[in-house]
């Protein structure tokens, strides 16, 4: 399990919080003084953070990115729930969103190891010439 090091960077609180704040100053010079687009600045931000994580803090790597999907998604919510102007096309837009991150664990956690389970004895009788009732635990003909 991933314990985080609160001062990773010479066990200096200080220096660590300067490698804390990287992410921050990047998403605002890139938005402040190069004028870049917000979409494109987050991006660039969000890979910052995730390369700080892990070579600063030492966090596992798919730890790292499940991080960043969660904060899209709780990103994603606020839009949902939104009432003001144009709210009504960006629900549109965040609901199918939201719903896909809910059902793609749901999908990768059930469904796919039951679909590689039936396949994997599907094949298994096959490749042995055995009858499929033998397979299902039932009496041989």
């Amino acid at each position: 399990m991933y314990r985080q090091v609160l001062d990773p960077v010479s066990h200096s609180l200080g220096i660590t919080s300067i490698f804390a704040v990287l992410p921050l100053l990047v998403l605002f010079v890139l938005l402040g003084i190069v004028r870049m687009k917000a979409q494109w600045a987050s991006l660039i931000t969000l890979g910052v953070a995730i390369v700080i994580a892990i070579a600063v803090y030492s966090m596992p790597v798919g730890q790292a990115f499940n991080s960043g999907a969660e904060g899209a998604a709780f990103g994603l919510f606020p839009i949902m729930w939104g009432t003001g102007t144009g709210s009504e096309v960006m629900q549109r837009i965040a609901a199918p969103m939201v719903g896909g991150m809910i059902t793609a664990p749901l999908l990768s956690m059930f469904v796919v190891p039951v679909a590689y389970l039936l396949l994997r004895r599907s094949r298994a009788g096959v490749q042995a010439g055995a009858p499929r009732n033998q397979l299902q635990g039932g009496a041989p003909t």
